[in-house]
């Protein structure tokens, strides 16, 4: 366990000679914990054991104020009770050293957390007779009881982990006896400690987890399993969603014995920190200590060559007008073999599709079979796009009945957002609480719309980042501004000439709501320009911030907040007739000249801010999105493949003020590297072996088109050469794929 300010608090046992001895060279356990710092120098030692016991630590964690909760186990040697033992102590010595247990029961425990209350809850086992779980709980001042919760499984369950869990309750996790298998066991509780649910998680043969942590998205357990991976027992590591449905299963080890005891979590670190035995590696005599690193949450690339996300709203994805009609992308193989041709093309990272929520509301798709079929086509559509490492989300407007809601929000059941066919974000389109002021209300200052729309969109920017935060089930939450306000004329004004009005609400009201909108949790906020552009004039240069007072206006009051956050920000271009469809039109403009323009105006704000943008170091671009696809589908030549003829498709490099939204996709995929790109002729595949993908590989390359130019298949490679000269200069698509995993890559021969 961490000390708050200087190294660490280790816990474990000493061997000593019993006094007497009963036999020549017997010996006893004694629990053995000491403070080092972070040189690894010895602060303080302790020991503890009696006569005729073993005592033996195994669990440690911080009160919060530098005093130590050692959990151990009693044990008799010969007759007597097992119990279970918990000593408090700091710098000054030893608070309290208690005993838990009952007479004529055999208790033992393995993992010591602190609770919501300044409490410890510990996991532990009634190994009497039969094995059944139970908690302890147990307050700070001198280790008091509180209570005790038993878990009558009825399948010699046993647990050795326990954490806090996403929504308040908790997570614990160990081995169950299932079908006469060994299965690694993963209980969920509530915060009354009543069962949520449980999974039993294995194949023929052995399966058990020593320990589990909550990362920001997923559970993580840690064991060891003879099922996987290589021979006799491998470390065991299990990615779990919020509802307990498998993710990713991993292995670690060699052809000996491998065994994951511990993992944890630091606070602000992307990875999660595997600690265990091995000896497939070293010394096979002694065994050895075991410490391996896996990612638990996968940022964007934010290196040297951090690129800013690009971002496509698909607005005819599915038209609820006619949601059975072959004109929907998703329902036209043609339509969704040119959208991801275009999306391929030009680097499109995320899709946030339009209309995905019409098939879970049964005023468009009533019957079952109906509901099933769409289900497939969607989830059939993410998978591809997820095998490209685009991700998908999906709009989010005004639907009325939460069962929509509930069902947009599982769709594909109850998994993960990383799971087969899984919407991965979800994007609040809701507009209207900042309302056009062209309509008139008699009473719009005090009860009207502004006010009654306001509150709407409040509330359900605050149910959508509810949900996220606690079941897991979407990665991410993004909302829209338009003006960020209500900043219309007066009744006597014209209603057409929105920057030479009197804004309706004063400045301190439409500074105020803004700040509440961005202190709601969201992700990011697509922050909307429509600018205007004279087809006739093609030299006529584009601007964005300052195009519009009402734009100028909304920056001042991006940033403004109390919650010591950063504002992200996704600049949303329109794409529409009259605004940059004109202007993509003329030569020389592409989506990146639009996001260069975008960066200087801000950069040069950035740099000299003066009193008016006094918030605008809070504020960080995380992507460029533009609106609509079917704008830019009226640019698109047909040879080849219907793309827009841009001559730069690359990404933007992130300027200072710009730290882009991460992804979760490789979270989920075995780590491989293909290099160089763009290639001559030759290309490597250099392959983690401990990604299973070592033993057969097929890797096949495709033309933009689809047609197959390479297949070849290799064995127990861990690094690829392939001759690619055969290839002809283009876009090509290389497929990496065994019986686990199918990868693609988008590679440029030169």
């Amino acid at each position: 366990a961490p000390h708050s300010t200087n190294g660490w608090v280790l816990v474990g046992y000493t061997e000593v000679y019993t006094d007497p001895p009963v036999r020549t060279g017997d010996t006893r356990k004694e629990i053995f914990a000491m403070r080092i710092d972070t040189t690894g120098d010895t602060v303080w030692t302790f020991q503890y054991g009696r006569d005729n016991y073993n005592e033996i630590g195994y669990s440690v964690v911080n009160n919060g104020n530098d005093d130590f909760i050692i959990l151990g186990n009693s044990t008799p040697i010969g007759s007597g009770d097992a119990k279970i033992r918990v000593i408090k102590i700091g710098d000054n010595g030893t608070s309290w050293n208690n005993l838990y247990g009952a007479t004529n029961y055999d208790i033992e425990a393995y993992k010591i957390i602190n609770d919501y209350d300044n409490n410890y809850i510990i996991a532990a086992n009634d190994v009497t007779d039969d094995i059944n779980p139970k908690l302890y709980v147990i307050e700070d001042s001198v280790g008091r009881l509180l209570n005790t919760y038993d878990y009558d499984l009825n399948d010699d369950t046993k647990i050795f982990s326990i954490d806090t869990a996403f929504d308040k309750g908790y997570i614990v996790a160990g081995y169950g006896i299932c079908n006469n298998d060994t299965d690694g066991f993963v209980m969920k509780l509530d915060t009354a400690f009543e069962q949520d649910w449980r999974k039993y998680i294995g194949k023929t043969g052995l399966e058990s987890f020593n320990d589990i942590v909550t990362t920001d998205f997923t559970y993580i357990a840690v064991g060891q399993c003879n099922t996987r991976g290589e021979e006799y027992e491998d470390m065991y590591v299990v990615h779990l969603d919020s509802f307990g449905d498998t993710i990713l299963h991993e292995t670690f080890g060699g052809d000996s014995v491998d065994m994951g005891y511990a993992v944890a979590k630091f606070l602000g670190m992307p990875f999660v920190y595997f600690s265990g035995y091995n000896t497939s590696y070293g010394i096979e005599e002694s065994g050895n200590a075991y410490l391996g690193v896996s990612l638990a949450t996968n940022n964007f690339d934010n290196t040297e060559n951090c690129k800013i996300p690009r971002i496509l709203w698909v607005n005819n994805f599915l038209n609820k007008s006619d949601i059975f009609s072959n004109q929907n992308i998703l329902l036209n193989g043609e339509k969704r073999i040119k959208l991801m041709s275009f999306v391929i093309q030009d680097n499109i990272n995320y899709l946030i599709l339009y209309g995905v929520r019409n098939i879970f509301n049964p005023k468009y798709v009533s019957s079952k079979e109906d509901k099933i079929y769409f289900e497939e086509k969607l989830a059939y559509f993410i998978d591809g796009c997820n095998s490209y490492g685009i991700i998908c989300g999906a709009a989010y407007g005004d639907p009325d009945d939460d069962q929509m809601y509930n069902q947009l929000m599982y769709n594909t059941e109850n998994y993960n957002f990383g799971h087969h066919g899984k919407i991965n974000f979800l994007v609040l389109e809701d507009e209207f609480w900042n309302p056009d002021p062209k309509k008139e209300y008699s009473d719009y200052e005090e009860h009207g719309i502004y006010k009654t729309k306001y509150t709407e969109h409040f509330e359900k920017i605050n149910k959508l980042t509810g949900a996220r935060t606690t079941d897991g089930n979407i990665n991410r939450v993004f909302d829209c501004l338009g003006y960020s306000y209500h900043r219309g004329c007066s009744y006597d004004e014209d209603p057409t000439m929105y920057d030479d009005c009197t804004p309706r609400h004063d400045i301190n009201d439409r500074k105020d709501k803004l700040k509440a909108i961005q202190e709601s949790g969201s992700d990011a906020l697509l922050v909307y320009y429509y600018i205007d552009y004279d087809e006739n004039d093609e030299d006529e240069a584009v601007s964005f911030i300052s195009a519009s007072s009402r734009y100028q206006e909304r920056l001042q009051y991006l940033g403004y907040r109390n919650d010591n956050q950063v504002t992200n920000i996704i600049p949303t271009f329109s794409c529409q007739p009259s605004y940059l469809q004109n202007w993509f039109n003329a030569d020389g403009n592409d989506f990146n000249r639009a996001k260069n323009e975008y960066i200087s105006e801000h950069g040069d704000i950035y740099e000299n801010p003066g009193s008016a943008y006094q918030y605008i170091d809070n504020v960080n671009i995380s992507a460029f999105c533009y609106i609509y696809y079917s704008d830019l589908q009226a640019l698109m030549v047909e040879y080849p493949y219907c793309y827009i003829d841009f001559d730069d498709r690359s990404l933007v490099d992130c300027p200072e003020f710009s730290d882009p939204i991460s992804g979760v996709l490789d979270l989920y995929k075995p780590n491989l590297n293909v290099y160089p790109n763009p290639l001559t002729n030759e290309i490597t595949i250099k392959v983690n072996k401990t990604d299973n993908l070592s033993a057969e590989i097929r890797i096949n390359i495709y033309d933009i088109s689809g047609k197959q130019i390479i297949t070849e298949i290799y064995y127990n490679k861990e690094t690829i050469r392939m001759d690619t000269e055969v290839l002809k200069k283009g876009i090509y698509i290389i497929e990496i794929s065994n019986d686990q995993y199918t990868i693609r890559r988008k590679v440029i021969k030169q």
